[in-house]
């Protein structure tokens, strides 16, 4: 869940872009996983869905547990940049984990995240076991 006022607008880096609706400082908290808001889906989901361009386009999924995390803010329009102005940690699923300003992010300025740092591996280390089952809409 994003942390911080956003507006979706075209992107110069792809498509549609998420940007700060307000000056961000640096450090400031940007994304949380919430369970009660961000979805968690199983690695079969994907085979069960009729569009699964929009799971690849929009979620983000995890290369050793096959879950999918879906945002339905804002926050699924984040685009990718080398010098990205959020920084991404791992895993996403935690709800601890806390994605904050890398920088100041200008009012109207795209926030960014790297992919290759961030998304490589999202779900590192998680299992069944590690996540209650709430989170998974049992």
């Amino acid at each position: 869940m994003l942390l911080v006022r956003t507006y979706l607008a075209p992107s110069r880096i792809e498509g549609i872009g998420c940007f700060a609706r307000d000056h961000v400082p640096r450090g400031t908290p940007l994304w949380r996983y919430v369970p009660c808001f961000d979805v968690l889906l199983p690695a079969s989901f994907a085979a069960e869905m009729c569009d699964r361009e929009f799971l690849h386009r929009y979620a983000q999924k995890c290369p050793v547990t096959g879950y999918w995390l879906l945002c339905p803010d804002n926050a699924a329009r984040i685009n990718h940049a080398l010098d990205a102005n959020m920084g991404a940690g791992v895993p996403l699923a935690d709800p601890a984990r806390t994605d904050c300003a890398l920088r100041d992010i200008a009012e109207g300025e795209e926030i960014t995240c790297n992919y290759e740092i961030g998304d490589v591996q999202p779900f590192y280390g998680f299992n069944d076991r590690a996540l209650p089952a709430s989170v998974f809409g049992s």
